[in-house]
């Protein structure tokens, strides 16, 4: 019987340690991430880029820009398309008897491009279809003998780009003389000095189609026309025109920016709160639904009297909060913040062994119960065979429990 007690032990034993040996941590990644960095000033532009370029090297993680996430771009770039595209159609039917037709369609998709040139301005493709439907428009113009019409558009075509000229092939033989006139006014009147303000102000300013730096920007431009476009965390993007013809010494100008529906901005900073209180449920509720990613990393730069320190927070769905601090000695060291915070490796590393300790692992599995259970169940009954089998005496002891155990 004591060789059956110990028998019976070990394999309960052995039982527990294999359910509940530890194995290596998967390398879970969210399919999706993005970053947001509250607040302003140089600490936080200067890590910022550090930032997104590691959390986009991880392991299985696609990056993806907070802004578009906000103010999804994708209906402004289709709309964009199909102005083009009408654009193009007006133009291949466009005679002296067809003008006054076309005219209308290439202004509405003129228009049309500028009122998202905020999105699709950026692109050298579209940016270029844009100054080629202003050269349509102005030949619409010239066919319809709106020979100052004509000239105005076309200079705005060659403020926007100096290298617009003349095709032969595309425009009457007589605009050839207005592109020169277009050409040698740009150049004769040379830059002027504009002042762009946005309310709110730390906005990014884009104009023609190439990033200039932040509001309020003090600028040098061509005179002429030329499209401004604003963009802020958590406002609605903007596209104004900006005609350079007076005779101040500095032309200004001020553009009032809209707050996106259901203030995400507001809602992402209550996130964040949550987050540094270790909160990740409510976190994940605000953050994670508002913007539909699998993981979203805080951070802000905070000053202290022994130096500038970096703290990320992240909130995920498999991961839940997990918090980390460094000193903010130069921008990369950003980047090993981030590493510490992250459960997946970087690229081509892998994870070492790692997990809950061994009796967690061992109360966890869900093996663990039903394995002992049935080792006790056997061992018992075990117990029970031998004893009946050794002497009578065994068996008239155990005689009023054996129909508890089946016998």
């Amino acid at each position: 019987m004591t060789r059956c007690l110990l028998l019976s032990g070990a394999a309960l034993v052995a039982t527990i340690l294999f359910v509940s040996a530890p194995v290596a941590a998967p390398k879970v990644a969210p399919r999706a991430a993005t970053l947001y960095l509250r607040g302003g000033g140089e600490a936080i532009k200067a890590v910022e880029a550090v930032l997104r370029e590691a959390l986009g090297a991880r392991a299985g993680v696609t990056f993806r820009r907070l802004e578009t996430l906000m103010e999804p771009s994708t209906s402004k770039t289709t709309a964009a398309k199909k102005a083009l595209l009408r654009v193009s159609a007006a133009e291949e039917s466009l005679t002296k008897r067809t003008a006054k037709e076309a005219l209308v369609e290439l202004l509405d998709s003129v228009s049309e491009l500028e009122r998202h040139f905020d999105v699709v301005g950026a692109g050298v493709q579209f940016r270029a279809g844009y100054v080629q439907a202003l050269g349509t428009l102005s030949k619409a113009y010239f066919l319809m003998g709106k020979r100052e019409d004509a000239r105005r558009v076309l200079s705005w075509a060659v403020s926007m780009d100096s290298e617009f000229s003349h095709d032969a092939g595309r425009f009457p033989k007589k605009m050839k003389g207005l592109f020169e006139t277009a050409h040698f006014l740009a150049q004769e009147l040379g830059a002027k000095k504009a002042e762009i303000r946005a309310d709110p102000e730390d906005a990014e300013i884009w104009i023609d189609g190439h990033p200039k730096g932040r509001s309020p920007l003090l600028v040098d431009l061509p005179r002429g026309r030329h499209l401004v476009a604003l963009r802020r965390l958590g406002y609605t993007s903007k596209t104004v025109s900006l005609e350079l013809d007076s005779d101040d010494e500095v032309q200004r100008m001020r553009v009032k920016l809209t707050p996106l529906e259901g203030q995400p901005l507001v809602r992402l900073d209550r996130a964040l709160e949550e987050a540094r209180l270790g909160r990740a449920q409510a976190a994940q509720q605000r953050a994670l639904e508002l913007l539909g990613v699998q993981l979203i990393v805080f951070g802000q730069v905070v000053a202290t009297k022994a130096g500038s320190f970096l703290e990320l927070y992240a909130v995920g769905q498999e991961r839940g909060a997990g918090r980390a601090r460094g000193r903010l000695a130069s921008p990369a060291a950003a980047e090993s913040v981030l590493a510490a915070l992250f459960a997946v490796p970087k690229s081509g590393e892998e994870l070492p062994p790692s997990g809950p300790g061994f009796f967690a692992r061992m109360t966890r599995s869900r093996y663990f119960w039903p394995v002992v259970i049935g080792v006790a169940g056997a061992a018992a009954v075990a117990t029970v065979v031998v004893a009946t089998s050794e002497s009578t005496d065994s068996r008239r002891r155990l005689v009023p429990i054996l129909p508890l155990l089946g016998f």
